[in-house]
């Protein structure tokens, strides 16, 4: 169905001339990218309302996000596993945030930062990257990752701070580094 749709869309804006300079098969792609998603974002944002945690898809994605996309990780098959998959993971977190205590968060923390420390990024075979993009988004993730998780720490330590909100997002931290280690056991990685 995604394919379908971004096909449609590209065609019209190709065929109306409304783009310059760009081949049909990359409006095709750039398509599948936006309404892939938009799809996965409103499944969160739906959860999120489902289980009266409002903005609790904002602070998973604020987290789940950056890592995601510098570290690498799983890939499904099709749109609609990928869908699948991120929609249980992220109901995961939220089922799971109201009942962590605040060191419990840095622990999820530390063992991101030690996955992300150890095997990012992960490469995907439909999408090779250069040596120096490779390194840039090691530096990146790793960043990111030390960012978050001295975040969790010093929260732990001195803040105290604690909140669903602020649980779904050392959980979506967490969830980025567990995509990465199944890509990497499984061999379907970005």
């Amino acid at each position: 169905m995604t394919k379908k749709i971004a096909v449609r869309l590209a065609k019209w804006l190709y065929s109306s001339n409304a783009v310059e300079n760009i081949s049909l098969p990359i409006l095709i792609y750039g398509g599948e990218v936006i309404i892939s998603a938009m799809i996965g974002i409103s499944l969160v944002v739906l959860v999120s309302l489902l289980f009266h945690c409002s903005y609790a898809w904002l602070f998973f994605l604020a987290a789940f996000c950056p890592l995601r996309v510098t570290a690498g990780g799983y890939h499904a098959n099709t749109h609609w596993a990928c869908y699948l998959t991120f929609t249980a993971t992220f109901t995961m977190a939220i089922i799971l945030a109201p009942l962590l205590a605040p060191n419990a968060v840095a622990s999820f923390a530390c063992v991101s930062f030690a996955a992300i420390l150890l095997f990012s990024p992960v490469a995907s075979p439909n999408k090779p990257q250069s040596e120096q993009q490779r390194k840039a988004n090691r530096v990146r993730s790793l960043l990111i990752a030390f960012a978050e998780t001295g975040f969790a720490c010093l929260n732990t330590r001195f803040f105290h701070l604690e909140s669903t909100n602020l649980s779904v997002f050392f959980l979506g931290n967490f969830a980025a580094a567990c995509s990465l280690l199944v890509a990497k056991g499984t061999k379907r990685g970005r």
